[in-house]
C-alpha cells in the first residue's frame, strides 16, 4: 500500500449533522461508555424510544422530529426478556425497535446485512450493544471497513462477551 499525504489546506470541509445535538452526529460512531450496571443500556433505550415516538431529545429546544425506526442489536441481552420490556417500560413505538437475525451468521461492524437493514429499513440509529462483540470478523480479526451508520456503541470497562470467548476457544 502507498503512503499517501493530504494537507489541511486541500481538505473540504464539511458540516456535521446531528441526530442529537450534540451527542450523536449522524454517520460517526458513538461509544457510551461506563461500569457495569450504570445503566447504559437503560438509558439508550430511553432514548431509542423517544426516537421511535418522534419526542424531542433531553437538552433541545424541546422540538421532535419525525419518528424513526432503531436497530438494536445485543451479545448481552435477549429482545425477549431484556431490551423489548425495557423498551417498553420506556413507551417506545414497537413496530419502530428492529432487531437484524443473528442465528445462522455473527453480525460484524463491516457486515453488508447492516447496510441492507439501513436501506430497507430507513433505521436513523444503530445500536451495538456492546460495540466491541462486532468490530471482530469471521477470521477473528478486527474488522477495518466501517460502513457509514450512526452508531451508538455501549461499552463496559468490564468487557466480557460469551461470543468472543466462544470464538477464542474454538
Amino acid at each position: 500500500m502507498k503512503l499517501e499525504i493530504t494537507k489541511a489546506s486541500e481538505v473540504q470541509v464539511k458540516s456535521v449533522e446531528w441526530l442529537w445535538y450534540p451527542y450523536i452526529p449522524y454517520g460517526k460512531v458513538t461509544v457510551l461508555q461506563g461500569d457495569a450496571g450504570d445503566g447504559k443500556s437503560t438509558l439508550i433505550l430511553k432514548l431509542a424510544a423517544m426516537l421511535t415516538r418522534g419526542e424531542p431529545m433531553p437538552f433541545t429546544d424541546g422540538e421532535g422530529a419525525e419518528p424513526v425506526n432503531v436497530i438494536y442489536q445485543s451479545t448481552e441481552d435477549d429482545a425477549d426478556d431484556t431490551i423489548v420490556p425495557r423498551f417498553i417500560a420506556a413507551g417506545g413505538d414497537t413496530d419502530r425497535l428492529l432487531f437484524i437475525n443473528e442465528k445462522e451468521q455473527y453480525l460484524s461492524f463491516s457486515d453488508e446485512r447492516l447496510l441492507e437493514a439501513i436501506r430497507q429499513t430507513k433505521a436513523k440509529l444503530i445500536v451495538l450493544d456492546p460495540l466491541s462483540a462486532y468490530i471482530w470478523n469471521e477470521n477473528c480479526s478486527v474488522s477495518v471497513t466501517a460502513i457509514p451508520i450512526t452508531a451508538v456503541s455501549i461499552t463496559s470497562r468490564n468487557w466480557n462477551s460469551n461470543r468472543q470467548t466462544e470464538k477464542f476457544m474454538s
